[in-house]
């Protein structure tokens, strides 16, 4: 599943998506400054991580890879031409144009795929022997709470029931699908990481790009009262994250 996205809007926030991003550039390990290795990030985004990446590992040859225009675009500008964009839809075969890789980064986008075994085969494909994967997403309980406040919004504006378009996968289910994928399991893992927005006017911007964007063009010009509805309806202005970490590797010879 793709959507677009408000990159510019996205990208001026203060997100608690690089601190998410270190910590996943702290575990791709790769040697030296990178050269010889080649990264595909799975739901880049604006760019943010591939760019700090080239901070650690000037070397490395980086894939960016996303579903929205918006957000290739914006990454595009921020690195330039020293990487290769692709438009894709990660619950599909990956496109000829990613090749293949020594490693995989995601940051913040495998709760978008509803289909985590079908993800992670796709993945599997492009990583060369040995190659990691390493990502975090959203977890097991991750804004449990705020669907509270999201189903309070859905009521006023009568939009039925819940289409549950996030997958919010726990660390069985998501150590099971890496192995049916053929990958061999470093380490998964939950970790709460609560994010306190005290400031009204944040607090909107917020859950209207990062949380509830996917409303926008449904709801329209109501779009803005959607937002303010479940904002009053968080019992505090806390956004209650749950983050799934997860690292693993392709076996060092391909299966036969």
């Amino acid at each position: 599943m793709t959507r677009e996205w408000d990159a510019s809007t996205y990208d001026a926030l203060p997100l608690p998506h690089e601190q998410w991003g270190a910590g996943v550039l702290d575990r791709l390990d790769l040697p030296g400054d990178g050269t010889g290795s080649r990264v595909l990030d799975a739901g880049c985004g604006t760019g943010r991580d591939a760019a700090a990446l080239t901070q650690r590992r000037p070397g490395a040859e980086l894939v960016l890879l996303d579903g929205s225009v918006q957000m290739l675009e914006r990454a595009r500008e921020r690195l330039g031409d020293g990487a290769t964009y692709v438009h894709a839809d990660l619950t599909r075969p990956l496109p000829p144009q990613v090749g293949t890789v020594d490693a995989v980064m995601s940051v913040a986008a495998f709760h978008w795929v509803g289909d985590h075994r079908a993800l992670f085969a796709h993945l599997a494909t492009v990583l060369r022997p040995s190659g990691r994967l390493v990502a975090e997403c959203g977890g097991a309980g991750n804004l449990a709470a705020m669907d509270t406040a999201l189903a309070a919004g859905r009521e006023a504006f009568d939009l039925g029931a819940d289409p549950g378009e996030w997958c919010f996968a726990d660390a069985g289910r998501t150590r099971a699908d890496l192995e049916a994928a053929g990958l061999l399991v470093d380490d998964v893992r939950l970790r709460p990481h609560p994010v306190r927005l005290d400031e009204p006017g944040l607090l909107r911007r917020y859950l209207a790009t990062v949380v509830l964007g996917g409303y926008a063009a449904g709801l329209g010009d109501r779009f803005d009262a959607f937002v303010d509805t479940v904002a009053r309806a968080m019992p505090e202005p806390v956004v209650d994250y749950v983050r799934l970490e997860l690292e693993a590797r392709a076996p060092a010879v391909p299966a036969s």
